[in-house]
């Protein structure tokens, strides 16, 4: 039986909630040193095998992580983690 997205909602609900209360707004420079740093530090307490802030590619900090597995097939996810002024 597979869970619904409502079950997975409210079971995994405590792995985003505290990124969720970040006010990031990237054109004001809200936020965004916080929220990057949670982010970076997620990733170590993840277990990613390599974690860096690239502060230099202009713009906010870019996270970059991986996790090394035993497939020679690579996923990659992209996501912005700023938000548009109300």
């Amino acid at each position: 039986m597979t869970e619904s997205l409502q079950e997975y909602t409210l079971n995994h609900w405590q792995d985003f909630s505290d990124l969720l209360r970040f006010k990031t707004i990237a054109a004001q420079d809200i936020g965004i040193a916080e929220t990057s740093n949670w982010i970076f530090q997620q990733f170590k307490q993840l277990g990613a095998d390599h974690v860096e802030k690239w502060t230099d590619q202009g713009g906010n900090p870019v996270i970059f992580s991986d996790f090394n597995g035993n497939s020679d097939r690579i996923v990659l996810f992209y996501n912005h983690y700023d938000t548009q002024p109300a």
